[in-house]
């Protein structure tokens, strides 16, 4: 009784074909990488914009609580955005001298807030805009200069490349984000 054992040329992998699986390998490693960094971009963008249309909300609150700043009770609150001035941080403010508009001589600087990583302001119209709540109803007023209405404040967010999300208010303190 004899047994045959039949001839097999290779009982492992060629050298080729451990490059075409290593190249392969490769490619897939770097298409998750990138989405990667694109979804990251695209949190940090959502997270700012909620968290901007999150501070507007809480300067009408505060404008309705009529908090105090030190000894100064102020007219109301607002959130005050000149892109010219910083592309990557807006300004929330008490508005001591009743003007509905922000001015650095006469107001509070209440928070300086700076926008996530590799997040900028990309436009504002109007340029600035001024979104300012005042007690007790709160009557808002939207403003590019000291009297000058508006009737929509606009900020639209990016994260300097390709997506982009705008943050709309209107005079009645109705906020939307596209």
């Amino acid at each position: 009784m004899t047994i045959r054992i039949k001839n097999k040329k290779s009982l492992g992998f060629t050298i080729f074909e451990l490059l075409i699986v290593t190249i392969i390998m490769g490619i897939l490693s770097l298409i998750i990488l990138y989405n990667y960094r694109k979804s990251q971009n695209q949190f940090a963008l959502q997270r700012s914009v909620y968290k901007l249309a999150q501070d507007v909300r809480r300067t009408s609150e505060m404008a309705m609580a009529a908090k105090k700043i030190g000894a100064n009770l102020p007219w109301g609150y607002g959130v005050y955005v000149n892109r010219s001035v910083s592309d990557k941080s807006y300004i929330i403010y008490a508005d001591i001298d009743g003007s509905n508009f922000y001015e650095p001589s006469n107001d509070v600087v209440v928070e300086t807030v700076d926008l996530e990583q590799r997040i900028i302001i990309q436009s504002v119209n109007p340029d600035p805009v001024c979104i300012n709540f005042r007690k007790p109803a709160p009557t808002i007023k939207i403003q590019s200069a000291p009297g000058v209405t508006s009737n929509l404040g606009q900020i639209i967010l990016s994260d300097g490349a390709t997506l982009t999300k705008t943050i709309e208010v209107n005079p009645v303190g109705m906020i939307d984000i596209k």
